[in-house]
C-alpha cells in the first residue's frame, strides 16, 4: 500500500511538471499562460487534497486484545464463634424475655417525657394566633390610576421588565410650572399621573403602603396603556 501511494504521488508530480512545460511552450499570451498555470495548480491541489482525505480511510486500525491477569481474591476464614454447650432452662428464658420487655418500656417512657418537655407552651401558641389574626384584619383601600407619558423609548423599555410584584414609587416634580406626580421604577422615570387623579388621594399620601403595576395593554410591540395600584391603609378601621 505504501509503494502504491508513492507511485501515485510520483505520477501526479510528473504530470504536473509536464503540464506546466506544455502550457509554457504552447501559449504565447501572458494572460493565457497564467490562466493555464492557475487551472493546472488548482487541479493538482484538488487531486492531492482528495487523496489525502481518502488516505486515512484506507488504513484500518488493528484491534489489539490485551488479557489482564486477575489475581484470585483470597477469602479469609471467618473467626469461629464458640458455641456454648450449656443449655438454658425454661425459667431462665422467661426471665430474660421479661427483663428485655421492661427495659424497652422504660426507654419508651423516657422518650415520651423528653418530647413532652420540648413542646411549646399553650400560651405562646395563643399569642401567635392572636398576632396572626391582627395582621389578617388589616384592611386597605386600593385605587387604580392610569400613567400617562409612556411613549418614550426609555419608558417602554422599563415597562417590558415589570410584573405584578414590581415595587414602584411616586414623587412630586415641578414640570413647566406645574406640580406633576411622577412614577418611577428604581429611580428611572416611567410616566406621570394626572392632577385630577391625584386630587382624589392627596390627603391620604401619609397612609400609602405600596405602589404596584395593575394593568398593561400592548398593541404589537408597543405598550399603549399602563395603570398602577395605590394601596392605602384605612385610618378609621378598628380591630375587634
Amino acid at each position: 500500500m505504501k509503494i502504491l501511494t508513492s507511485l501515485i504521488g510520483l505520477i501526479l508530480f510528473s504530470a504536473g511538471i509536464y503540464l506546466t512545460y506544455w502550457v509554457f511552450l504552447d501559449f504565447e499570451s501572458y494572460e493565457t499562460l497564467m490562466l493555464g498555470l492557475y487551472l493546472g495548480a488548482s487541479f493538482i491541489l484538488m487531486t492531492f487534497g482528495f487523496f489525502l482525505f481518502l488516505l486515512p480511510l484506507s488504513f484500518k486500525p488493528k484491534n489489539k486484545i490485551e488479557f489482564i491477569e486477575v489475581e484470585p481474591i483470597k477469602s479469609e476464614p471467618l473467626p469461629s464463634t464458640p458455641i456454648e454447650s450449656d443449655t438454658i432452662s425454661e425459667m431462665d428464658a422467661i426471665k430474660m424475655i421479661r427483663d428485655d420487655v421492661d427495659h424497652k418500656t422504660i426507654s419508651i417512657t423516657q422518650e415520651i417525657k423528653q418530647n413532652s418537655l420540648d413542646l411549646e407552651p399553650v400560651e405562646t401558641k395563643q399569642e401567635l394566633t392572636e398576632e396572626l389574626k391582627f395582621m389578617t384584619d388589616e384592611v386597605y383601600d386600593i385605587f387604580e390610576m392610569r400613567v400617562i407619558g409612556i411613549d418614550a423609548w426609555s419608558s417602554q423599555n422599563i415597562l417590558k421588565k415589570l410584573d405584578e410584584n414590581s415595587i414602584l414609587e411616586i414623587s412630586q416634580k415641578l414640570k413647566s410650572g406645574i406640580n406633576m406626580t411622577q412614577v418611577t421604577y428604581k429611580n428611572k422615570l416611567i410616566g406621570y399621573i394626572s392632577r385630577l387623579d391625584m386630587n382624589k388621594v392627596n390627603n391620604r399620601l401619609d397612609t400609602l403602603v405600596s405602589v404596584n403595576p395593575s394593568n398593561i395593554i400592548k398593541e404589537g410591540h408597543k405598550i399603549v396603556h399602563f395603570s398602577i395600584n395605590l394601596k392605602f391603609k384605612q385610618k378609621d378601621h378598628k380591630h375587634e
